[in-house]
């Protein structure tokens, strides 16, 4: 059995989709042969978005978990802001809404001063308990994941000093993230934050990507040979019997940020046949920034929508299930095409349609068509939007069966299959007759039909 340490910000009793790969890989990967080694913070110093206690319970019990301190500039940011620190930790600017001007300058502080992200306070503790296990020889390999990508600089002194192979995965873009340009950052920290960017993917052995237009973007840039491996979803969340079915109810379930565009939804909705409109209501399970929440004012007004708040992981799995359809929204921006929300592999495992506003030829629309779970019209695409919410509303009215993921398309991103190609890559990075680079890509198995 080889080991391999795991950095990793995000980990129980932190929520979110973030934690979730973190959390499932290190759930899988023994079963191929690799044992991690988790380096997280300690809760008590961490500034995460959400937290879901619950997920503490699905730790392996023999899972070795090393929490270290940090030091947390939100808490600082919070004071300048007079609020609590629960309420300035978001994801993209969701939920903040129009800054007032104390908070301008607080944003253009922490843009400014905490290069590459506010968790670069982690940066020094991380790095100091990294070394500590590194330097006892017992193992082989180490990964780390952002965001925060700052988690990649503590990785990257470590893995230099004792000569260990380094895997880098971006679950998300860096300096190429949908809300980046939002960011108040000052010439002289886009540049330091571009050469921290390229330093780490220069140096590092592989770099894990989490979709096909990541990795053709990084190459575009002078970064090829990355390996893709998507999100997924775990059998086990999904393995009780589901509960019944809400008639009527198109769901969102997680963070929806000012450039989630639902104008077209909202116009949509309000412009069906009476008939559905009747049938319809919306439902909103996370975080709404109120920019999202004033485009559908109109659909609240009529008394179809509810806003439920933030949820435990459990819970929004079985909101999944119940609902009549899921509703996926892709972040307008310049690089959507590469976007595949963590949410889109537990919505194709709940089984119900899926609605998604995005990019039609993006990388989110070709798994929704390949799966057979759903489909995807341009953010302004009324009349698309609104002729499929009438026809699914007319055949679950009448009891038609309604589109779905086809059998045997979505195995292939269990939580499971997804650590056994990682497993199998760790084996090729350190086998002594392959070489360490360049790597080839692995990603979803590929058939017929299959995005691309």
């Amino acid at each position: 059995m080889r080991r391999f340490l795991y950095l990793s910000y995000y980990f129980p009793p932190s929520g979110g989709p973030g934690v979730q790969r973190t959390l499932k890989l290190s759930k899988y990967m023994p079963d191929f042969g690799w044992t991690p080694t988790v380096v997280t913070v300690d809760a008590g110093d961490a500034a995460y978005p959400s937290e879901d206690p619950t997920l503490l319970a699905e730790v392996p019990p023999e899972l070795d978990v090393r929490r270290t301190r940090a030091w947390d500039p939100y808490a600082a940011y919070a004071r300048l802001l007079g609020t609590e620190k629960k309420n300035v930790v978001t994801v993209g600017f969701a939920g903040e809404g129009d800054p007032n001007l104390k908070q301008r300058v607080a944003r253009l502080v922490r843009a400014n001063l905490f290069v590459p992200d506010a968790r670069v306070g982690w940066v020094p503790y991380a790095r100091r308990e990294l070394a500590r296990l590194a330097r006892t020889g017992e193992y082989d390999l180490i990964l780390s994941t952002g965001p925060p990508h700052s988690t990649h600089l503590a990785a990257r002194s470590v893995a230099k000093k004792y000569d260990m192979p380094w895997v880098v995965e971006m679950r998300d873009p860096w300096t190429e993230i949908y809300y980046y340009e939002d960011l108040p950052m000052l010439a002289p920290a886009r540049l330091l934050d571009r050469c921290f960017e390229q330093r780490v993917l220069r140096e590092a052995d592989v770099t894990v990507t989490v979709s096909d237009s990541m990795k053709a973007r990084l190459g575009e840039r002078g970064f090829p040979g990355a390996a893709v491996i998507t999100n997924g979803f775990d059998p086990a969340d999904f393995g009780a019997p589901g509960p019944e079915i809400e008639p009527g109810t198109v769901r969102h379930v997680g963070t929806l940020g000012p450039r989630q565009s639902l104008e077209a939804l909202a116009a949509a909705v309000v412009g069906l046949p009476r008939a559905a409109r009747d049938t319809l209501k919306m439902s909103f399970v996370g975080k709404v920034d109120p920019v999202v929440r004033r485009a559908l004012q109109a659909v609240e007004a009529l008394g179809m929508a509810e806003f439920d708040g933030v949820v435990v992981h459990t819970e929004a799995v079985r909101r999944m299930r119940a609902a009549a359809v899921l509703l996926l929204v892709i972040p307008r921006s310049p690089d959507s095409r590469a976007i595949i929300t963590g949410k889109t592999f537990e919505y194709l495992a709940a089984g119900r349609p899926i609605l998604g506003i995005g990019p039609a030829d993006g990388d989110a629309a070709r798994i929704l068509r390949y799966t057979g779970a759903g489909e995807m019209f341009d953010w302004d695409d009324e009349p698309g939007i609104r002729k499929w919410l009438d026809d699914i509303m007319r055949r679950s009215s009448t009891g038609s069966r309604l589109p779905g993921p086809v059998p045997g398309r979505i195995e292939q991103y269990s939580r499971r299959a997804l650590a056994e190609r990682l497993a199998r890559m760790f084996d090729q990075i350190v086998s002594v007759e392959a070489p360490r680079t360049p790597f080839p890509v692995v990603g979803p198995v590929r058939s017929a039909g299959t995005p691309t």
